[in-house]
């Protein structure tokens, strides 16, 4: 699977957002009959946002381009902070390109002089015409010239307007079809499958939460190739155990079995990320709303400063008290109380963090141990359960090739290495327990020696490093 976000420069963005909104705000309600509120919002744009589709009725479409048109007005509109792949962006995208080539019914239309244009001051009035392409921008006022009042059009009308505006439309629909093929592709699960796949994240910040957790991907820790590492000169345990099983000829896929162990470490670094940025590993197809909201709360407990200086932080906690009240405030309390209580704001379990920083590790690869092995290999680097089971914890977060796909670190299906004794003081590795199949291989005395001169400086938490 390939996965290439096409995002457009800056500057092609901000005209692209600039034209939409002009051509909504053409468009007047009031002349629609049509009052704002929820039954308006269910009628015209909750199917838009549900179905990925727009409506039969271009008035249909128009008065729903208008709506969200308010609604992601920036600044001042309810959802101006959306982020970008939210459904509410992406079917004010498809309604654009549904509406830039029919005939707006003219009792839709507002009239240029009234409604919008009364409230404009001569700078936005001259901006907007350098948008529709009836102008030149001169200065960084947008001063239009040679344009005046008089000669700017009596009505909008998206397929009629003057011969300037036209040449916009084939300019401004390519960016938008750009951009709404980008955005739809974007979600938790489209994410984390580019990371699993690809081996990196490519988001803008404009993706809001997906953009955090990108961020917080350990990027130094994700395996960069998931194909087995070839021998170089200096031997691995690794590498030394796929020469003892070719030896012996035991039926053991190395190449696949690697493969699915590196992709799983991908998929648990992701999640650890997702933990990271809004508390928790969450269903990978939630809304692109509520990760953010998820985000906004994860980030009032753990730093509340952002709420003197973050818009967003300031716009969820706005609208969460004006939509909640004290229910929201008490949620906001009691995250704090339980961050409080463990001591810390951010918490990933130390385990499973080490699993998958230790994982495929070429000198001690644990994906190909048994448990008792890997809970050996946790303790001596001090890490514990805090008093429960080490070994439950482990197999929580491992599974064979044939177990339940929702868990993360995918174990060999063969277990080669069984055991780890180690020599007092716990500084250096002795050795290893290999399965006994493969100890009339070849190359095991080789692997016998190499894993007795292995020490603790020798770890390198770096997956697939080579």
């Amino acid at each position: 699977m390939s996965m290439s976000f096409r995002w457009c420069l800056p500057e092609e963005r901000k005209t692209e957002e600039a034209f939409l909104f002009a051509s909504a705000f053409r468009i007047s309600l009031r002349k629609a009959g049509v009052e704002r509120g929820e039954s308006t919002f269910l009628k015209y744009v909750l199917p838009l946002l549900e179905g990925k589709r727009v409506h039969a009725s271009v008035a249909d479409n128009a008065i729903a381009f208008a709506l969200l048109g308010e609604i992601l007005q920036p600044e001042i509109g309810p959802g101006h902070l959306l982020p970008q792949h939210s459904p509410h962006w992406l079917a004010f995208r498809r309604l654009f390109l549904a509406l830039c080539d029919e005939d707006i019914p003219e009792e839709l239309l507002v009239e240029l002089g009234g409604s919008v244009w009364d409230n404009m001051s001569e700078i936005e009035e001259a901006e907007l015409a350098v948008v529709l392409g009836l102008g030149e921008a001169e200065t960084e006022a947008f001063r239009v010239d040679p344009v005046s009042d008089s000669e700017l059009p009596p009505k909008f009308e998206l397929a009629h307007l003057r011969e300037g505006y036209a040449k916009q439309i084939p300019v401004i629909r390519k960016i938008t079809e750009i951009r709404l093929a980008s955005y739809e592709s974007v979600s938790l699960l489209r994410v984390k499958e580019s990371l699993v796949e690809e081996g990196r994240v490519d988001l803008d910040p404009v993706c809001g939460a997906l953009y955090e957790i990108g961020q917080n991907v350990a990027t130094g820790a994700v395996p960069v190739s998931t194909s087995l590492p070839r021998p170089g000169e200096t031997p691995t345990t690794l590498s030394l155990l796929a020469q003892m099983v070719a030896e012996s000829g035991v039926d053991f896929d190395f190449e696949t079995e690697y493969q699915e162990a590196a992709r799983s470490v991908r998929g648990v670094l992701f999640d650890i990320a997702t933990e990271m940025t809004v508390g928790k590993v969450v269903d990978p197809e939630i809304d692109p709303w509520e990760l953010e909201q998820l985000f906004c709360e994860r980030r009032i407990v753990e730093d509340p400063s952002t709420v003197l200086t973050d818009a967003r932080i300031q716009f969820h906690l706005a609208s969460g008290m004006g939509n909640n009240g004290a229910g929201f405030l008490r949620r906001i309390a009691s995250m704090f109380e339980t961050a409080d209580e463990k001591g810390v704001r951010v918490r990933i379990n130390p385990i499973k963090a080490n699993l998958a920083a230790y994982w495929i590790d070429p000198q001690f690869p644990l994906w190909l141990m048994t448990f008792p092995a890997i809970e050996n290999f946790l303790g001596m680097l001090g890490i514990d359960n805090d008093g429960y089971s080490l070994g439950e914890t482990i197999r929580e977060f491992t599974r064979a090739r044939e177990g339940e796909a929702d868990s993360p670190l995918v174990a060999a299906s063969r277990r080669l290495i069984t055991g780890v004794e180690w020599q007092l003081p716990r500084s250096s590795r002795l050795g290893l327990a290999f399965r006994k199949y493969l100890a009339d291989a070849q190359a095991f005395p080789a692997l016998q020696e190499h894993v007795r001169g292995l020490s603790l400086s020798d770890l390198d938490p770096t997956p697939g490093r080579e």
